[in-house]
């Protein structure tokens, strides 16, 4: 259920009313996909998004977690660049998103090596400025 508090636009904010269990059935049509399609059984994989590689938390050198949402080739390429490792756009096993989602432990390993290279405020701050998706997580 949505209520919109102020369709005048007079600052005030909206109130949303979601059923927890009906968002964690509809993320389950990725894992039902993926069976279907495949035949095997879903992986375990946290927070981290099924089909889109990277789509996760990770940790950086300050132990602080934030998130980030690679969600198309052109955000894999930003993504590269706000992270100073523009050589990852090109590597044969990174080029696309089925080849990150085949090496994702990999990626993954690597990424998280380099995170920690620099606090999570200052890699969202790297990431928003190339328009990436990400954001600080509080858990």
């Amino acid at each position: 259920m949505f209520h919109r508090n102020s369709p005048s636009g007079n600052g005030e904010g909206q109130y949303i009313d979601l059923s927890m269990l009906d968002a964690q059935i509809a993320w389950m049509t990725y894992q039902a996909g993926y069976y279907f399609a495949t035949g095997d059984a879903p992986q375990r994989l946290g927070a981290a998004h099924p089909t889109l590689v990277p789509y996760q938390g990770f940790k950086g050198g300050d132990g602080k977690f934030f998130n980030v949402a690679v969600g198309s080739e052109r955000l894999w390429e930003r993504f590269c660049r706000g992270i100073d490792r523009t050589e990852l756009k090109d590597d044969p096993d990174y080029a696309t998103n089925g080849d990150r989602v085949n090496h994702r432990s990999q990626l993954v390993q690597m990424l998280e090596e380099h995170f920690r290279s620099k606090d999570a405020d200052d890699w969202v701050a790297d990431l928003q400025a190339v328009s990436v998706p990400a954001g600080p997580s509080t858990t």
